[in-house]
């Protein structure tokens, strides 16, 4: 029996051996269950191996190509070069005249409240009814506008149509008219369609219908934006000098004057000589005045000035741009909306908020007059009151000078004590704070 059973055993156990052996993983067909099954080991990344058609066209685009879309979606840039011809329209206007000089600032839009100004100043016939209608009566009186004529107020483009109505026939007459650049001009030059700068001087052009990027590229039919694009940015009129921040950095007229033809023929009005917190359009009045340093004694914060001055070689800086209240080193305050002089007539602050937009004040003028016996300083409203703000010395103040007394204005420190200052700033007059 033993016998019988023995071959059988044997034969089972083989094949047993033989079925778990063909049963391993890699022996079982791959639509086996037990295949599916199977975790098989992670094979080492080989390096270029082809990858089959399907994976290849599923593929992320070459790097090559993502420049080109970045550069398409990318905004459009905000500095390009200006053409303008420099030598017919200089960055910065000199004149002289033996005229009167009048000044305004910062008229925002309103053409109704300028054009009452220009007749109490009795620079206009009267108030016309319209812009193309404005008569110049000034003869031979230089007027100056430091600039932002644009924006805030919603009658710009009738301000700008008066202003080149009146340089034609001021300048036939023997006199001009001066619109230097103000930052608003600047800011929309730079940035036409999305500057908040000059929000609401888009909006009037959309609303006539005209395109405000042709108006800044200077191509608009009108135009403007050639009037725009070649206006100066300061004006020196004589020993008077009109900017719309005044900043000069220290710099000679020379000097200042090829900078900014340079930097805006390269780059455009977006650059920090006319729109950096230094700049020429944009220095500001706060915290403190641009020429002061934090903790300046008044002489010293005159002394800086004067060394601006003494660069340009001028005795008086006009500046517009901020109406509003401003605390100066010797304690003394300027109420918003007012019109003020400070160190005897060194700097004039002519920005009184005039536009409805702003209405800290209905107009002023400075106005400058120019006799034998020398210049007086008065700020003129649009009420025809006057009030004076300054005057010349004559020569026998001046020879008083030396003499143990004071001096003949309350508002200038002694002289002893501003050449002491200016000895003592040793930091470059390119410095501001």
């Amino acid at each position: 029996m033993r016998n019988r059973l023995l071959p059988r055993i044997v034969a089972a156990i083989l094949l047993c051996g033989w079925l778990g052996f063909y049963a391993a993983p890699g022996f079982l067909g791959s639509g086996s269950v037990d295949a599916q099954n199977v975790k098989k080991p992670k094979s080492a990344p080989q390096p270029n191996k082809p990858q089959p058609a399907a994976k290849a066209a599923q593929a992320p685009p070459p790097q090559k190509a993502r420049p080109a879309a970045r550069k398409a979606a990318a905004p459009p840039p905000t500095r390009s070069p200006v053409a303008r011809d420099w030598e017919k329209f200089p960055a910065i206007v000199e004149r002289h005249t033996s005229g009167d000089i009048a000044a305004v600032g910062d008229v925002h839009g309103d053409f109704n409240r300028l054009a009452k100004l220009l007749a109490v100043a009795k620079l206009i016939a009267d108030v016309p009814a319209t812009p193309d209608k404005v008569q110049w009566t000034g003869s031979q009186t230089v007027l100056v506008c430091t600039g932002d004529l644009i924006d805030k107020g919603d009658h710009s483009l009738d301000v700008l149509a008066c202003f080149r109505a009146l340089q034609k026939q001021a300048n036939d007459a023997g006199g001009a008219v001066i619109v230097t650049m103000g930052n608003h001009e600047a800011e929309f030059l730079s940035h036409p369609t999305d500057d908040k700068k000059a929000a609401e001087f888009v909006r009037e052009l959309i609303r006539a219908q005209i395109s405000p990027k042709d108006v800044a590229d200077g191509t608009d039919k009108l135009g403007i934006g050639t009037f725009l694009r070649n206006l100066p940015l300061a004006a020196k009129v004589d020993d008077w000098f009109f900017a719309h921040a005044c900043s000069t950095q220290g710099k000679k007229l020379s000097v200042l004057d090829h900078q900014l033809h340079e930097r805006i023929s390269k780059l455009g009005f977006d650059v920090s000589e006319l729109l950096g917190p230094h700049g020429l359009l944009e220095a500001r009045l706060h915290p403190f005045p641009w020429w002061e340093k934090e903790k300046d004694k008044p002489e010293e914060s005159e002394a800086r000035l004067r060394k601006n001055a003494d660069a340009l070689t001028i005795q008086h800086f006009v500046m517009g741009h901020q109406p509003e209240s401003v605390h100066f080193s010797d304690g003394s305050k300027r109420k918003r909306g007012e019109m003020v002089q400070k160190f005897d007539g060194l700097i004039f602050l002519i920005d009184v908020g005039m536009s409805k937009a702003i209405n800290y004040s209905e107009g002023v003028m400075l106005m400058i007059h120019r006799g034998s016996d020398g210049e007086v300083a008065s700020a003129l409203d649009s009420k025809q009151n006057r009030t004076p703000l300054w005057h010349s010395r004559s020569e026998s103040d001046k020879k008083s000078e030396n003499e143990p007394k004071t001096l003949a204005s309350e508002n200038v420190p002694n002289k002893k004590a501003i050449d002491a200052a200016e000895a003592k700033i040793a930091e470059p007059a390119a410095e501001s704070r």
